[in-house]
């Protein structure tokens, strides 16, 4: 079946704005791209720490017109309150240094592509 084909999802979608109040999740991966079978790993920070969070991987195309085909759901896990990332005064860049929460292993059979990680 041709990749497009599949069956598709718009729960990829972000349904509201994030804040640095209570209840968030945030994050960022260890890399932009990595090749199929390839490893990458998320930094994830909860507030308040100790939350549970998921990490649903959708990978981004037609499908349908939804938008969207999940390709692997991750969790629950228990996070952490990672420390604040500093500021660079001079140039303005924020740097973070947080410990790993979680790394994947990309399957040698997703078709190359724009992919998605949704922490919620």
């Amino acid at each position: 079946m041709i990749e497009n084909q599949q069956p598709g999802t718009s729960q990829w979608r972000l349904s509201a704005k994030g804040t640095d109040a209570v209840g968030q999740i945030k994050g960022y991966a260890s890399a932009t791209s990595v090749n199929k079978g390839g490893n990458i790993t998320f930094y994830v920070s909860v507030n308040p720490a100790a939350q549970n969070y998921t990490i649903d991987v959708y990978r981004i195309g037609w499908y349908q017109g939804l938008g969207g085909r999940l390709m692997q759901s991750i969790g629950p896990l228990i996070g952490v309150q990672q420390p604040t990332c500093p500021t660079d005064a001079t140039t303005g860049m924020i740097e973070c240094q947080w410990a790993p929460a979680y790394t994947l292993a990309t399957q040698t059979s997703w078709t190359s592509g724009i992919y998605l990680a949704l922490l919620t």
